[in-house]
């Protein structure tokens, strides 16, 4: 919603933390306004880890194979972390940091 974010650079504590040091970035922030009633937010999104379970990731479950195993499998596959989503729905615009580090 255009009335209720709007854009700011990223500061230097959020960039480590997001592991963009050095990155330039501008992410937005809520602004309030009557739309989202004063609060800087307008409605909700999700935010999902998702593991698809394919036949390589398949058989590391069938033979009790480690949870590490299994990650790095998941994330040769395309999986990504809550911490990885996240921070790309900061970086696209679909949430803010404070929301994100709530």
């Amino acid at each position: 919603m255009p009335g209720v974010l709007r854009s700011r650079p990223l500061s230097p504590d959020e960039a480590g933390r997001f592991g963009m040091n050095g990155q330039a970035c501008a992410v937005r922030r809520g602004r309030g306004c009557h739309q989202c009633d004063g609060t800087g937010y307008y409605e909700r999104r999700g935010l999902f880890e998702l593991l698809t379970v394919d036949e390589r990731i398949r058989a590391l479950i069938h033979d009790h194979a480690p949870v590490a195993a299994i990650r790095s499998a998941a994330m040769a596959a395309g999986m990504r972390t809550l911490r990885q989503e996240g921070v790309r729905m900061i970086l696209v615009g679909q949430t803010t940091p404070p929301k994100y580090c709530a």
